[in-house]
């Protein structure tokens, strides 16, 4: 559920695949983009891991570099934990064995300067993982969220609400962070025009003008090329 403010800050929003969509909204210190994904399992074909990585790549690529950037959902993957300093893509609180799809994901991380966040804060182990095995013998985290680290200091608590009715075998993973949408004010909201409705002699009229003005900006250009040689 999103309340007034939020729905009125959102940008604009791509339906990439049926396991990605991105979404972004207006800030006030900067724009933020949250991808929702939902990643091949272990026993998915290596093409449909190359496909998935690459549709997650293209779309961290076409966001604007100064947005913050959050990658959330089920990676089906198994990170670990690691015990370096400040600034690593693994913090020292994550639980199990990295698996081979875990190491994808680190990979993908390293490469687009994003930390798990869910590694980086300690808390009880019921509050780390996020998805347990049918049989219930197994629990592991294996839904992240993911932030580029220039960002990384407005995550200020990562941790699962076990027992919260999400209808799902995974529990609820929530994130606290310390940021702002921007509420526009009366007056600056955006308007979409509709160029549909533009009268073809009109379209006419206007695109004979442009042509006009661009055969004088290469005339003048020629001339100016010429005097440069002289």
């Amino acid at each position: 559920m999103c309340d007034r403010t939020s729905a009125n800050a959102i940008m604009g929003y791509d339906t990439v695949s049926d396991r990605i969509l991105s979404v972004r909204f207006r800030g006030k210190k900067a724009n933020i983009t949250i991808v929702q994904v939902y990643a091949p399992t272990s026993i998915a074909s290596e093409e449909e891991h190359e496909s998935f990585y690459n549709d997650l790549q293209c779309i961290i690529d076409k966001t604007p570099k100064g947005d913050v950037v959050m990658v959330i959902g089920d990676f089906n993957a198994k990170v670990g934990k690691h015990t370096g300093g400040e600034g690593d893509t693994i913090g020292g609180h994550g639980l199990g064995e990295q698996n081979e799809a875990g190491e994808r994901l680190v990979e993908f991380c390293d490469g687009n300067s994003l930390g798990i966040m869910n590694t980086w804060f300690e808390q009880p182990k019921r509050r780390l993982y996020t998805w347990t095995t049918p049989d219930g013998k197994h629990r592991n985290p294996i839904d992240y969220i993911l932030i580029n680290k220039r960002w990384n200091s407005t995550i200020r608590d990562v941790r699962t609400k076990p027992g919260a009715d999400c209808g799902t075998d995974h529990e609820l993973l929530v994130a606290t962070l310390q940021t702002k949408l921007k509420r526009l004010k009366k007056g600056e909201r955006l308007s979409a025009y509709d160029c549909k409705k533009i009268p073809p002699e009109y379209r006419v009229e206007i695109r004979n003008r442009f042509e006009v003005l661009e055969r004088d900006e290469m005339e003048t250009e020629a001339e100016n090329n010429l005097w440069e040689k002289m």
